[in-house]
């Protein structure tokens, strides 16, 4: 099952973890020169024991088409990358069978989506 999830302070951290993993430097575009590429949020699902999550978790998954390695040099290849969500994520959002997610940031106050 494919059910969105809104929540603000998940896709914020999901993204500064995204920045902080080695090689990032702390760029969370990680635009590349020669295409224009940028990290694309993939999903999120559910994966036995990630990251120190004994019980199981939640994973968001990134990828980049020319993405930057951990030893910070650009690839001509596909990078995909995996962060674990936040224990409250993971305390709050409780899984399905099957289940896959979407997370998004959900429109401002006083937006209308």
């Amino acid at each position: 099952m494919n059910r969105c999830v809104v929540d603000r302070e998940e896709w914020e951290l999901m993204w500064r973890k995204l920045g902080e993993r080695p090689g990032a430097h702390g760029d969370v575009a990680d635009l590349c020169p020669c295409c224009g590429e940028v990290w694309q949020y993939m999903g999120t699902g559910w994966r036995l024991a990630p990251f120190g999550h004994p019980c199981g978790g939640w994973v968001h998954t990134f990828r980049h088409r020319h993405g930057r390695t951990e030893l910070g040099s650009r690839s001509r290849a596909r990078v995909n990358v995996s962060v674990a969500a936040s224990w409250e994520f993971v305390a709050r959002v409780k899984p399905a069978a099957g289940d896959s997610l979407w997370v998004e940031a959900g429109a401002p106050a006083g937006v209308a989506r």
